[in-house]
């Protein structure tokens, strides 16, 4: 069994299992989800997400249900990258726990960045068994709502975190 806390193949150095234990992934127009071997933060690859420009996406196609002990804190840290993000509302890493209810976010990235460290922290609620962890866009109703560009993933990991902990 896979430990609380455990992001299964974070660095994508793995195939992408798409079901079971690890990265669920749904195809949607718009959107397509890849590893990339030329560029990479840690390891030989990471994930790449292109967003082709031709939708107003509400993205949430590429998830991973983790298992977690209740009442708890972890961190989620990773690296990201992004090409020509376009429209307002960007993108960004959510957090939440299925039953009983917790919700994280990183601040929605747009436009081009390098290389950047994502941290997410959450804590779960008492009876929380389970973490979804997922890359989103929300759909808008903005006029530049055609989102295009390109954003990589890499080296997302996941610790419990105490109180006090001076390297939280």
């Amino acid at each position: 069994p896979l430990a609380p806390g455990q992001i299964v193949n974070g660095d994508f150095e793995k195939p992408l299992a798409k079901g079971g234990l690890g990265w669920h992934t749904a195809s949607t127009d718009g959107a397509s989800l890849e590893t990339d071997t030329t560029l990479s933060w840690v390891g030989e690859q990471s994930l790449t997400v292109r967003f082709d420009g031709t939708q107003n996406l509400n993205y949430h196609h590429l998830w991973q249900v983790i298992p977690v002990k209740s009442d708890t804190s972890y961190r989620i840290t990773g690296r990201w990258r992004g090409q020509s993000i376009t429209t307002r509302s960007g993108v960004y890493l959510e957090a939440y726990t299925q039953g009983p209810r917790a919700y994280a976010r990183t601040r929605a990235q747009r436009t081009s960045w390098p290389w950047a460290e994502l941290v997410l922290d959450i804590h779960t609620p008492p009876e929380a068994t389970r973490l979804v962890l997922r890359l989103r866009r929300n759909r808008t109703d903005s006029l530049d709502n055609l989102i295009s560009g390109t954003v990589w993933l890499d080296d997302l990991r996941m610790r419990e975190i105490k109180a006090g902990d001076a390297n939280g």
